[in-house]
């Protein structure tokens, strides 16, 4: 899309002065126009673009919100699952029983399967 500078701009590509005509991305052109650095040439290009702006800040944070939900659910399931390694530790020790790591992981396997199952039943309820 294409912006007229309001500001002078340097960078890599060159350099720039104001009024200068530049093409940008989408994201660019949301930086550029929320800093002032930038312009539409027409009332109605902006209009149009504003629009856009708050699609894509919208989307923006439902993109951030899932990436939050997704470490914070695999977060929670980390905890879950040291406690059910605690619970399967305790419980060895309690019985006397000393477990190898491939026995340990399957009491946790189960633990957690039963655990899932039981909290099925209950929301079921």
């Amino acid at each position: 899309m294409k912006l007229i500078l309001k500001q002078h701009l340097s960078g890599a590509d060159g350099v720039y002065e104001i009024g200068d005509s530049i093409e940008v991305s989408e994201e660019q052109a949301v930086a550029f126009i929320e800093k002032d650095i930038a312009e539409f040439k027409t009332k109605k290009e902006h209009t149009a673009f504003e629009k856009k702006i708050e699609e894509i800040k919208v989307k923006k944070a439902e993109d951030e919100a899932k990436v939050k939900a997704i470490i914070e659910e695999s977060r929670i399931k980390t905890e879950l699952n040291e406690l059910y390694l605690a619970v399967i530790l305790k419980e060895a020790e309690l019985n006397g029983e000393v477990l190898n790591e491939e026995e340990t992981l399957d009491a946790v396997e189960l633990l957690s399967k039963r655990d899932a199952v039981d909290n099925k039943e209950a929301g079921s309820n």
